[in-house]
């Protein structure tokens, strides 16, 4: 049976983001003229984040255990990984990484909110390919990849080929699970 495998510091979860950077996403957000959709992207993976690291912190005497490695695509006017500051550069890192490297450390945050150019989906599942049959052959024991793509509109680029080889990358636990999240005008 497929999606039993349980997340544990021998056999994390990797949870990769595809954010759309379109400049439609400069929109109002929901129809709220004071929040823009990149803005709303923004804090919900933020808010995604911290969660995960919160959920790896077992003891107050240690940081957050290696459950999860995270990335961040962004894709609009380029397309490629979202993470900044010391991990600038890096497709994926460990929930301990991420934890001591936050672009705003005060607030926090690791994601800014961006919004210029086309929607190469394409392009960005391509590089989820790319990023993702290394992580998923070196760990073919832990729960397959997630990825979350958020996207408020139709891309300009065809995602098909990609997507099927997308969906094709496996651990022994299973397929690689895709959700696409549109989020509304």
């Amino acid at each position: 049976m497929a999606y039993q495998r349980e997340i544990s510091r021998q056999n994390p979860a990797c949870i990769l983001f595809l954010v759309d950077q379109s400049g439609s996403m400069s929109e109002p957000f929901a129809g709220d003229e004071t929040v823009t959709k990149c803005q709303g992207v923004a804090d919900a993976i933020n808010k995604i984040l911290l969660e995960l690291i919160l959920k790896s912190v077992k003891s107050h005497d240690e940081g957050p255990r290696h459950y999860f490695d995270v990335g961040m695509i962004g894709y609009g006017h380029t397309v490629g990984s979202l993470l900044g500051g010391e991990l600038t550069g890096r497709d994926l890192v460990s929930i301990g990484e991420l934890t001591q490297n936050p672009l705003v450390p005060e607030q926090p945050r690791w994601l800014e909110p961006a919004a210029n150019g086309p929607t190469p989906l394409g392009a960005a599942i391509d590089l989820a390919g790319r990023v993702l049959t290394p992580w998923a052959n070196e760990h073919q024991e832990s729960f397959p990849p997630i990825v979350i793509n958020i996207s408020d509109g139709a891309p300009t680029d065809d995602p098909g080929p990609w997507v099927e080889r997308l969906t094709s990358i496996r651990t022994e636990d299973g397929s690689l699970l895709l959700f696409n999240l549109n989020i509304s005008r």
